[in-house]
């Protein structure tokens, strides 16, 4: 290989193993309706993460969302200021979802926890959970590029319990009668 060849693989390689990654985890979800599940907004391989702020977009008739909250990342490089965002369950989305470092002189890098957001299983169907919408700035507040991977969760009608029929209830109550009647006799 030619001294060109290897600068040029050194520097793909790079830029491949160090891209910005924003995932909703768990990829894929499957729970039973009237339940609440968790997804985590999960940042990898950032370098100097200063602030962040995104959208969240899910089928309002499949779950709603029933709160956002701040992930561990970014405090790890100091005091923050965090925005848990404005939730429209009847549109599917959460907006401005923010956080911003006060103190820190630098931005944070590795991966970790941006947020998490609790959601509750409104319907049975399939909805895609998505992440988007992201502005990340390093500690010049030059922007920080990101690919983002959506998730999914599918929601199962949950079983219902059948209560006992009006008959059994009326045999039962019945024999529990006559029961008693012979007993005291």
């Amino acid at each position: 290989m030619t001294r060109l060849h290897i600068t040029l693989f050194a520097f793909l390689t790079l830029g491949v193993a160090n891209a910005t990654t924003i995932s909703v985890l768990p990829a894929i979800t499957n729970v039973t309706t009237g339940s609440d599940f968790n997804v985590n907004i999960q940042i990898d391989s950032a370098a100097d993460l200063y602030a962040w702020q995104f959208d969240f977009g899910y089928d309002p008739l499949v779950a709603v969302v029933s709160l956002v909250t701040d992930g561990t990342f970014l405090a790890t490089g100091g005091p923050e200021s965090y925005f848990a965002g404005t939730v429209d369950n009847a549109s599917g989305s959460v907006s401005s979802v923010s956080s911003l470092l006060t103190n820190a002189v630098s931005g944070v890098s590795g991966s970790g926890l941006l947020a998490t957001i609790t959601l509750h299983a409104v319907g049975a169907g399939q909805s895609t959970l998505s992440a988007f919408n992201f502005i990340l700035l390093d500690s010049t507040f030059s922007d920080i590029s990101a690919d983002t991977v959506p998730a999914t969760v599918t929601v199962s009608a949950a079983t219902a319990t059948p209560e006992p029929g009006t008959a059994v209830l009326l045999l039962a109550g019945s024999f529990v009668f006559l029961w008693r009647r012979l007993t005291q006799s």
